[in-house]
């Protein structure tokens, strides 16, 4: 799919599913969800989100687009605190504990734990690169 700009330009980003920060450490980021999904959580190698809090277990929760395109998919890896979900629908979060997957519209929220961290569940977020590990020869002697 070629990136078009917002102006039908040819170098905007391409924009697909994904998570927005509300609240928490990652509040104002948008997170690309590709459709191999990503992990939240406090472990930094296996999680492709992130996050600090000690209230977020190690893998706390995973996340998937729906293949119809309706939304995503969200599942609480057994974490201690909990992941819940509110669908929006009636202008206020409700709060849901997630005891299974899940599916959520686009305009639902995802929450960790007591409020720790809160997403928007976005069609809309700006998909870049992937990261690319760099290896640098080691360093000479005395340089």
């Amino acid at each position: 799919m070629p990136m078009r700009r917002e102006d039908g330009g040819p170098r905007a980003p391409a924009r697909g599913p994904g998570l927005y920060g509300r609240t928490g450490e990652h509040a104002d980021r948008a997170f690309p969800v590709p459709d191999r999904g990503v992990r939240i959580g406090r472990d930094r190698a296996r999680c492709d989100v992130p996050l600090s809090s000690t209230e977020v277990s190690a893998i706390h929760a995973r996340v998937w687009p729906d293949r119809g395109g309706a939304g995503l998919w969200v599942e609480d890896l057994h974490s201690r605190n909990g992941t819940w979900y509110s669908d929006g629908r009636s202008g206020e979060d409700k709060w849901s504990r997630l005891s299974q997957p899940r599916m959520l519209a686009y305009g639902s929220r995802i929450r960790l734990g007591s409020g720790v961290a809160v997403y928007d569940v976005r069609s809309d977020v700006p998909f870049r690169a992937e990261p690319v590990k760099v290896v640098l020869p080691p360093r000479a002697p005395g340089n």
